[in-house]
């Protein structure tokens, strides 16, 4: 899926912000009103008649979700929550006010919201509509497993930092896909604490998804994946991120903010040498 994808690809459309106006269920209600229902697992998927292929594509991907999510946390107590479908990014942001918004997951009224932005080259499967479809599913459902983990944890959600958040679930949404690496824009992952922060960077230009991406690659790649479950858990013991961050990897932030970029840029420049060898 999406495997010769470029992360530059992928992020022209993949770019999820947060809303001060929050939606109300009455808005919800609205959204699901008349629309046909599909109940798989734990999900409730909402969509148009015309849009019925689709079905079977999302159970696919939240089947996949589910494995990917209980690889890296565990068997979370799951609710049930509602998948809306928006029959474009222009019919999410109208419904929302989410800009430039491909998806979006409602934590306390545990809505996944998903964009169709070309019906057709979803289902026939062709790249890139297909990816970005299926990668933005991952990314959401992703965003809510790793938040019933922490309040399993009895760790308020927010202990724990949007970039580490964000990142988990794009490590997710692109798991297993080639990419290359470019340089871009980063800033100090203490900048990107909570959502005034992330939205301050990330309409100044700051890669901040890409930045939080790469710092959860460079975690697995030095660690394993177990270390995103232990790093939770070392921050619910002392209710403090850094320390439990410490805790679980024997390094600061400050230590992953000086090697995370080193290491990537390292990787790809040495598999670039051994193609061109």
């Amino acid at each position: 899926m999406g495997g010769n994808l470029t992360l530059e690809e992928k992020y022209q459309l993949y770019l999820i912000p947060f809303q001060s106006n929050k939606v109300t269920i009455a808005d919800y209600q609205a959204m699901k009103k008349d629309k046909m229902v599909s109940s798989y697992k734990n999900v409730m998927i909402y969509y148009e008649t015309h849009e019925k292929e689709l079905v079977p594509i999302i159970e696919d991907v939240l089947n996949r979700a589910d494995e990917l999510t209980t690889n890296l946390l565990g068997d979370v107590h799951d609710n049930e929550i509602d998948l809306i479908l928006h029959s474009s990014i222009e019919d999410l942001y109208e419904k929302t006010s989410l800009v430039q918004t491909m998806g979006y997951f409602d934590d306390p009224n545990d809505i996944v919201g998903i964009a169709i932005t070309d019906l057709s080259d979803i289902v026939s499967n062709q790249m890139p509509q297909s990816f970005y479809f299926q990668s933005t599913i991952l990314h959401e459902y992703t965003h809510y497993r790793l938040q019933a983990f922490i309040k399993e944890q009895e760790l308020y959600v927010y202990r724990i930092p949007l970039w580490f958040h964000e990142g988990v679930a794009e490590y997710v949404g692109m798991y297993n896909v080639a990419h290359r690496y470019y340089p871009f824009q980063e800033t100090s992952f203490s900048h990107l604490v909570t959502h005034k922060d992330w939205e301050k960077y990330r309409l100044e230009d700051y890669d901040v998804y890409l930045q939080s991406y790469y710092a959860i690659k460079y975690l697995v790649d030095q660690f394993g994946e177990p270390i995103l479950k232990s790093i939770i858990i070392e921050t619910a013991k002392t209710n403090d991120f850094n320390e439990g961050f410490t805790k679980a990897t024997g390094i600061t932030i400050e230590d992953l903010q000086s090697q995370y970029i080193k290491e990537e840029n390292q990787y790809f420049q040495t598999k670039n040498e051994s193609l061109q060898h």
